[in-house]
Order: structure tokens, then C-alpha cells, then sequence
């Protein structure tokens, strides 16, 4: 079994990215989330969590290399993070690591495809191994928040969307 360290559902550790609040995953799983620290504008180089967690560090260290008008390049760093997520053993993961990796899959696979316009780097075969390993991944997720901290997070991130519910 993988040691737990889980999704920061903490208000402290939520991006806010176009008005909806985003949890962050160990010290670099999140939207403008590096080195624990929320949109520090560069790369913060500390030791990531878990097996997930260095799969993140080492996308972020990408993106900081690459041009932001270069977004092929973006694309196909986002897809190598999809691919690595894929190539996980699921014993390196707990609940909420899978909960996040299903996430970050899912998420990246649209800013591939709709924020890079860059849906020709995909095969129809290729989304759909994407979504069945999310699907994956989501059958093994769970919710643990730690504390009543990130127990208000949670609420707070479910609470977003009326349809949810």
C-alpha cells in the first residue's frame, strides 16, 4: 500500500483558477502550484511527496522551461504528464492520489485539446485509453480530509456547483 498524503483541501492551499476553487496535491499538483507555494511565478525546487507528486515537479520544471507562445510544446509536456500518470503502478498510490491523477488526466486532456487547439496530437485510440485510465483511477479514489481545515476546504470546493447536488 502507498503511503497517504493525500489532496490539500485546506482554504491555504486552493487555487483559484477563473472563479473555481482548485485543491492542490503535495508540493506541486495544481495550476500555478510549484514548490508548494501558490503562483510564485517561478519554478521552487523542494522534495515532492510521492511517486505522483515527482511526476508534477517534473511537469512544472517543463513548463518553465517553455515559451508560453509555445504551445505545441505545452501540449506535449501536458501529454507526457498524462502518459507518466498512466505508466503508474496503482500500489504507488492511495485514494486521493488516484482521486487526482483522474483529475489531472481528465483536466489536461482539455487544455490539450481545447486551450492548445492541439487535438491533432491525439489519436481517437489515445483519448479514450485517457478516459478509461481516469475511469480507472476513479474506481480506486477516496476522499480523506485531515482535519477540520481541509474538511471546510472540501465543503467549500463542493459547494462550487449547485448541479453537483
Amino acid at each position: 500500500m502507498a503511503v497517504e498524503y493525500g489532496i490539500n483541501w485546506a482554504p491555504d492551499r486552493l487555487v483559484t483558477e477563473v472563479d473555481v476553487l482548485i485543491p492542490t496535491y503535495g508540493n506541486y499538483g495544481a495550476p500555478h502550484y510549484t514548490g508548494g507555494l501558490i503562483d510564485p511565478g517561478y519554478f521552487v525546487d523542494v522534495a515532492p511527496l510521492d511517486p505522483l507528486d515527482a511526476l508534477f515537479k517534473a511537469h512544472d520544471f517543463a513548463y518553465f522551461a517553455i515559451p508560453s507562445t509555445d504551445v505545441e510544446a505545452l501540449a506535449r509536456s501536458d501529454l507526457a504528464l498524462i502518459s507518466d500518470i498512466m505508466a503508474l503502478d496503482d500500489t504507488q498510490m492511495g485514494g486521493e492520489a488516484h482521486l487526482y491523477a483522474a483529475g489531472a488526466e481528465l483536466a489536461l486532456l482539455y487544455n490539450v485539446v481545447e486551450n492548445y487547439g492541439a487535438g491533432a496530437l491525439l489519436t481517437p485510440e489515445q483519448t479514450v485509453a485517457i478516459a478509461a485510465d481516469a475511469a480507472n483511477h476513479l474506481q480506486l479514489a477516496t476522499i480523506e480530509p485531515q482535519g477540520i481545515a481541509e474538511q471546510i476546504g472540501l465543503a467549500q470546493i463542493l459547494s462550487q456547483n449547485d448541479n453537483v447536488w
